[in-house]
């Protein structure tokens, strides 16, 4: 099938991220992979935010959020349903953890975890968003779990004084977001966030880690956005279904490999071409790059190597277009660290 992302096609410059923590061990040098790093280390990430070239026109940056809120409760489950999560004796507030919208993170078997949005719970079980039945992927009883603040437009980019260029629809700065099927669009009024097809303030809407967004720069100079948080210390997990385009981050601060990616290891995916088969597309600030498997490797568009050890860079944002079936729940895809933890 065809692109849809590419009703942004025409803009410009998707910027490189680069991690700048106090435990910068992460990285050996920018752009390096390290050899071992702190646990749980924290820092902050520096997102560079393109300028229009002149008044009146505009650029577009991408990237993805990886860095995370700090665990609020970590302990294990006594029990997991088709969309919830119980630890009895548990003893919630009412509200604790939807109040300000929260993330529960499960732990597999793997060791690998995967974020939901709580959306209701009583004192000892949690109701979650999930697209499939939870006891599919991580069974019924014993799991890990952390509950994790959630980002969202207001936390991550202020209230009611921005960085970015406030106005309508037609002057301000616009941020775009994947909802499965359509771009979102956002934008600062001024007083608020704003977003097509509500009225109200949307400050407290989600930005969740394997989220992209795009920026759409009509400010003139440039946007430096300094994004504060954690570094996952897990593997992470991203539902991938079949015969769909979805959405894709790195959701780690630094680079990973195109291997690491883990898209390979899908259940059902189906090599192909750049026009066949299951493949993903990276913007490279002018055109989509297309990634696809072949003979057992990855290729992409405009290259005739093997690139299963190509740098994506960190909080990079992809679209993963399969052709292939599977449900949701036989979608999990894990991608591998791309730094070593020392415990």
């Amino acid at each position: 099938g065809s692109l849809r992302p590419v009703i942004i096609k025409n803009y410009t410059t998707m910027k490189n991220t680069t991690i700048i923590t106090l435990a910068a061990m992460l990285l050996g040098s920018a752009g390096a992979f390290a050899d071992s790093a702190v646990t749980k280390p924290a820092g902050f990430v520096t997102v560079g935010i393109a300028p229009a070239p002149s008044e009146g026109a505009s650029k577009l940056t991408s990237f993805s959020v990886a860095l995370r809120n700090s665990v609020a409760e970590g302990s294990q489950t006594t029990s997991i349903g088709a969309t919830s999560a119980t630890k009895t004796g548990a003893a919630w507030a009412a509200n604790q953890w939807t109040t300000e919208p929260h993330l529960l993170y499960l732990t597999n078997a793997a060791g690998a975890e995967e974020a939901f949005l709580i959306t209701s719970h009583t004192s000892d079980t949690l109701t979650l968003a999930a697209t499939f039945d939870l006891t599919v992927r991580y069974g019924s009883g014993i799991r890990d779990y952390a509950i994790v603040k959630a980002h969202t437009f207001g936390s991550l980019f202020g209230t009611t004084e921005v960085d970015f260029k406030s106005g309508n629809l037609a002057t301000a700065d616009l941020l775009y977001v994947w909802n499965g099927a359509n771009w979102v669009t956002y934008y600062h009024s001024g007083t608020n966030w704003k977003r097509t097809g509500s009225l109200g303030n949307v400050n407290g809407d989600v930005v969740f880690p394997d989220d992209g967004l795009f920026v759409l720069r009509r400010g003139t100079e440039a946007l430096n956005l300094v994004l504060v948080g954690s570094v996952p210390y897990k593997p992470q997990v991203t539902t991938i279904p079949g015969e769909n385009l979805t959405m894709m981050a790195n959701t780690y601060p630094v680079g990973t490999t195109v291997e690491q990616l883990g898209l390979q290891n899908l259940p059902g995916w189906q090599d192909g071409s750049a026009s066949t088969g299951d493949r993903f597309y990276l913007w490279n600030g002018d055109n989509w790059l297309v990634y696809y498997r072949s003979g057992g490797n990855w290729k992409r568009t405009g290259s005739l190597s093997v690139v299963n050890t190509e740098v994506i860079p960190g909080n990079a944002l992809m679209f993963v277009q399969r052709e292939s079936a599977s449900t949701d729940a036989n979608a999990a895809n894990t991608q591998s660290i791309p730094y070593n933890l020392n415990n």
